[in-house]
C-alpha cells in the first residue's frame, strides 16, 4: 500500500476541486481493509459512502443512473442505502431507494438523472465534509 504524507493528505482535504475529492476516494481503495468482495468494501460507513457515492454520481453523470444500478450488486446497493440513511441528507437515501426499486424503468429514472445532475456539486460538498469530519480516522487508515 502506498504511504501518503500528512502534508499531501491535508492538501487534498483542504482542497475544493473535484479532483481532490476523487484522489481521497482513490486512496481509500488502497487501504488494507478495502475488499471488493464485501458489500461495504470492508470500510467504515463514512468511507464506504464516499467511495460508493462518488461512483454513483460519476456513473449517473456519464451514462445515466440506471447503469449504476444495473452494475451494482444488490447487497452493495442495500449497504449503500443503509449508509445513506445514517449519514446523508434525507433526500439522498430517498432518491437512492427510487433507483434501487425502479432502475429498469427508463421514465422513472429521468427525474433521478436530472436530480443527480442538479445535486452533483452539493453531493461533492457533502462527501468532502464527511471526509473532513473523519480526517483523523482516514489518516490512520490510509497514511
Amino acid at each position: 500500500m502506498p504511504r501518503y504524507s500528512d502534508r499531501y493528505l491535508d492538501s487534498l482535504f483542504d482542497g475544493s476541486a473535484y479532483q481532490d475529492l476523487a484522489m481521497l476516494q482513490g486512496i481509500l481503495t488502497t487501504a488494507p481493509s478495502f475488499d471488493l468482495r464485501q458489500p461495504d468494501y470492508g470500510l467504515a460507513p463514512p468511507f464506504f459512502v464516499v467511495v460508493e457515492g462518488l461512483a454513483w454520481f460519476a456513473q449517473a453523470w456519464r451514462s445515466g443512473v440506471w447503469t449504476y444500478f444495473e452494475a451494482t450488486p444488490p447487497a452493495r446497493q442495500q449497504a449503500m442505502y443503509e449508509a445513506l440513511l445514517d449519514l446523508a441528507p434525507a433526500e439522498f437515501a430517498q432518491r437512492y431507494q427510487v433507483g434501487m426499486s425502479h432502475w429498469r424503468n427508463t421514465r422513472s429514472m429521468e427525474p433521478l438523472d436530472a436530480w443527480m445532475k442538479e445535486t452533483n456539486d452539493a453531493a461533492s460538498d457533502w462527501m468532502r465534509a464527511l471526509l473532513r469530519a473523519h480526517r483523523t480516522e482516514y489518516k490512520t487508515l490510509c497514511a
